[in-house]
């Protein structure tokens, strides 16, 4: 019986961007074939580093929601090689001989960085030890300084631009697939069972808020201001995530509209409301985005973290894939519904910058590194 070819992961859960993208990787690879690879995720920074980059990692959210100004300071002063040089040294010098311990004792066939702050030193790691390397990019568009290391085999990245930016750095093993989404958004979808369901209505356009779960955007507000337009013209789906305070106020203003409003918490069918959705009020994280895209949902960003979501933001008018305002957001949803063509404009967009098989490409590309 042959050996499992054993895959390493490493991210970190600054973000859920980067764990999902982790958890799509592996899903394709179990897709493959579950009987020939394992596949193992490991949060480097928080549990195979020492506690100082360990306190660090747990900062992101907390500064990302109440200091958002320190976090954008930081990250745009690292965005710069020689700056950035030190920050490395740092992770480096806190988690090389933990990372170390980790392959050691996994002895992985292949490692995959999916988070820029692991990429330097797993990626010297892995040249020490004749591992293959890769690293599967989950930003955007003018992706942070950090993302680069020479030393890979492999460069999955998103798009052309970013695929330039590789370039620039001397990186010359790139493949350009957009960022993997979950099998199971690539799957035929049934929307008139998911209607059904949620009683929607297949005549209304159905607007989906996804983003309180964050807690950094609260949409009581903007839905109030919704109900009082043409009830049968919309029709709305809040995601809360685990934001019970959100959930509650929505409870609230569901008990005294007369417009239909679908109030969910914590949910594990995302790909389900997506498909049945026909505009997204959202933060621009990538993985989001690239889903909208995926499933031709009209993304207008209310909200990103100037950084990396700023310029997936950016991405999202560059390419003339939906909207970005912060607070013109009701005109913004009638403008787009105000004739079905420019709403199919933007769909025709969003269905170029989406590859429902990316992840599956992916994988493919990443056991090639392993025959």
């Amino acid at each position: 019986m042959n050996k499992k070819k054993k895959i390493l992961i490493l991210m970190s859960k600054t973000g859920n961007g980067h764990l999902s993208v982790a958890e799509t990787l592996k899903e394709y690879f179990e897709y493959i074939d579950p009987k020939k690879y394992e596949v193992k995720i490991v949060d480097a920074l928080q549990d195979y580093s020492t506690q100082i980059i360990k306190n660090m990692s747990k900062s992101y959210v907390p500064v990302v929601k109440y200091l958002p100004t320190l976090y954008t300071s930081g990250f745009y002063f690292t965005d710069n090689e020689i700056r950035l040089s030190l920050l490395l040294s740092l992770i480096r010098l806190q988690s090389r001989r933990k990372i170390t311990q980790l392959v050691d004792s996994f002895n992985p066939d292949l490692i995959i960085s999916v988070h820029p702050l692991v990429n330097n030193v797993s990626g010297e790691i892995a040249k020490k030890k004749k591992i293959p390397f890769a690293v599967v990019i989950t930003d955007m568009y003018n992706v942070h300084e950090s993302w680069f290391n020479r030393d890979s085999d492999l460069y999955v990245a998103p798009n052309k631009y970013v695929a330039k930016q590789c370039r620039k750095h001397g990186i010359k093993n790139i493949i350009t697939h957009p960022i993997p989404v979950k099998l199971k958004f690539s799957k035929n979808t049934d929307k008139d069972k998911i209607r059904k369901k949620y009683n929607l209505d297949k005549d209304k356009y159905t607007i989906l808020f996804t983003f309180g779960g964050s807690g950094t955007v609260n949409p009581t507000k903007i839905i109030k201001e919704l109900t009082k337009k043409d009830i049968n013209k919309y029709q709305i789906i809040v995601i809360n995530g685990k934001n019970i305070k959100t959930f509650k106020d929505i409870e609230k203003l569901k008990s005294k509209s007369k417009m239909n409003i679908v109030n969910l918490g914590f949910i594990n069918n995302m790909e389900d409301i997506m498909n049945v959705s026909d505009i997204a009020v959202c933060k621009a994280g990538s993985t989001t985005i690239q889903e909208l895209f995926t499933t031709q949902v009209v993304p207008i960003v209310v909200n990103f973290v100037r950084g990396q979501e700023k310029d997936c933001a950016d991405f999202v008018k560059l390419k003339r894939a939906g909207i970005v305002n912060k607070r013109k957001i009701i005109e913004s949803i009638e403008t787009i519904t105000k004739n079905t063509k420019r709403l199919e404009r933007y769909k025709k967009n969003e269905a170029k910058l989406a590859e429902k098989d990316s992840g599956l490409k992916t994988v493919k590309e990443l056991i090639k590194l392993i025959k």
